[in-house]
């Protein structure tokens, strides 16, 4: 069976597995705060917080399961392979990033979308955001990279040709922005069907997408450029530079820009600042810009251990 296809059959079973065992779950966490109250103020345990647990546990049984399939043991050693660029790479992501969000930000101050929202300045208040920005930015993008393009688009391109990877990476990666619940469910106590309703929650934003095509162009085009660096320089220290460099700037955005309320879908986006015309330019002109200066160095072909015929 192609790696693609174990992927995606582990992820569906995944799923499957949290509808089912999670109202389990569910009934005995209620018999242990029964017997030991004390339980309810350690920790909250409502059943989409108990739902990403089980997917979380699920997940990494069945991953462990097809490692060798899967060639997990080696998502390390492509993602980060040894190097003196790496440095290089990873402050180049990051400068791209906080370069291109902040240009975006700048245009809508100078449209009036936006106004400065500036306060004395004061260590004690800015330092402990700024840390949590970067702390924040640094792990985000850490995390999602090596399971994105490390671990999903990785295996993809074992039996993809590398456009297909990339597109079926990147819709992945924007469809997965959109699975969250606003809020915490309430069902019946022995509901078993309670995980099942609960998965509906989640991808309920699916169902109406005209409302969030905007932003799922705006975020498949990140995961397309993201992908790309992954692709062009065989790491991923550049596309965690420059995913941290977003992240950074989308969580600094508040301490010195105000967002003017009421704003609509058009040219400019909204405060989620992919949703719009202008920032898929932008995205698009630092794709062709990484282009141009990756080709040449870069043998543009699919990281080490991908199996199926190269192209764009």
């Amino acid at each position: 069976m192609k790696p693609s296809i174990v992927l995606m059959s582990i992820l569906a079973l995944v799923l499957l597995i949290g509808a089912v065992v999670t109202p389990f779950v569910m009934i005995a966490i209620d018999h242990l705060i029964a017997r030991f109250p004390v339980l309810q103020e350690i920790s909250s345990f409502d059943i989409d917080r108990v739902m990403s647990r089980v997917l979380l546990i699920g997940a990494f049984l069945l991953f462990f399961l097809w490692r060798k399939k899967l060639a997990i043991g080696d998502i390390f050693r492509t993602a980060f392979p040894k190097r003196p660029t790496w440095d290089t790479e990873f402050w180049t992501g990051i400068a791209c990033g906080t370069a291109t969000l902040t240009l975006l930000i700048l245009i809508t101050l100078w449209v009036g979308l936006r106004k400065a929202h500036l306060t004395p300045f004061s260590i004690a208040a800015y330092a402990p955001a700024v840390a949590g920005a970067v702390t924040s930015a640094l792990a985000v993008a850490f995390i999602e990279e090596l399971f994105f393009r490390g671990f999903i688009l990785k295996t993809f391109l074992n039996d993809m040709r590398t456009l297909w990877a990339v597109v079926a990476t990147s819709a992945f990666y924007s469809i997965v922005h959109f699975t969250q619940i606003d809020g915490h469910p309430h069902f019946a106590k022995g509901d078993f069907l309670a995980g099942f309703k609960t998965i509906g929650l989640m991808i309920e934003p699916l169902g109406d997408f005209s409302s969030i095509l905007p932003e799922f162009i705006g975020l498949f085009l990140v995961g397309f450029v993201l992908a790309y660096c992954f692709v062009w320089t065989r790491a991923l220290y550049l596309s965690i530079g420059l995913h941290a460099g977003w992240i950074l700037v989308i969580k600094m955005d508040g301490l010195f820009v105000q967002v003017n309320q009421g704003w609509r879908y058009g040219f400019y986006g909204t405060d989620k600042m992919v949703d719009g015309s202008l920032s898929w330019i932008i995205l698009a002109v630092l794709f062709l810009a990484l282009w141009a200066s990756l080709r040449k160095r870069c043998a543009v072909k699919r990281p080490a251990g991908g199996g199926a015929a190269s192209g764009f």
